[in-house]
């Protein structure tokens, strides 16, 4: 009946701290490594997706899960979205999300003369994001 009746979570990262800096041999979030493994051409072009070497987020330590197939992960959390009624729409959306955080991990930041504020050094990360 669509109803949800119980679930297992497998596996989870909550640790926002993950996303910028990770121990020895460890990656960050999951969902980064799935969606460039698993973005077809076109998730790639709507995310404005690049090589994993492209994300400063992700080139500290490239660690290879052994046992983890990050493209059949990505077509797993895909079914997952789908199963729990999220439309298309929807998943692209959170995909674009989490493009998003891995071009915001390159944009790089100046401290102002004599003031608490900030400003991008280069804007061309986030030109890069305007459609």
């Amino acid at each position: 009946m669509g109803v949800l009746q119980g679930a297992n979570i497998e596996m989870y990262l909550l640790e926002k701290s993950r996303a910028i800096h990770q121990a020895p041999d460890e990656r960050t979030f999951h969902i980064f490594y799935q969606l460039l493994a698993g973005a077809s051409l076109q998730q790639k072009k709507d995310c404005i997706l690049e090589d994993a070497k492209r994300y400063i987020f992700l080139t500290s330590r490239k660690v290879v899960v052994p046992g983890v197939d990050d493209l059949s992960e990505f077509q797993a959390t895909v079914k997952a979205m789908q199963i729990m009624g999220m439309s298309g729409e929807d998943i692209s959306s959170i995909f674009r999300m989490v493009s998003a955080c891995l071009l915001f991990g390159n944009m790089q930041f100046k401290q102002e003369r004599n003031s608490d504020q900030a400003t991008l050094a280069d804007n061309m990360v986030a030109k890069q994001g305007r459609h």
